[in-house]
């Protein structure tokens, strides 16, 4: 089984144009979903 380690930030802007703008300038939305939790939106770094 392949394992990653991946290092994020957790994201205060959240929508369409806030996404557009982070991928414009080289990082990835994402939100992490679990049970009974509320959902996390995080920030990866792609360069």
């Amino acid at each position: 089984m392949l394992q990653y380690d991946l290092s994020a930030q957790v994201r205060n802007k959240f929508g369409k144009g806030a996404n557009r703008c982070l991928r414009s300038s080289g990082a990835t939305p994402a939100v992490l979903y679990g049970a009974h939790v509320d959902p996390v939106h995080l920030q990866f770094d792609c360069k």
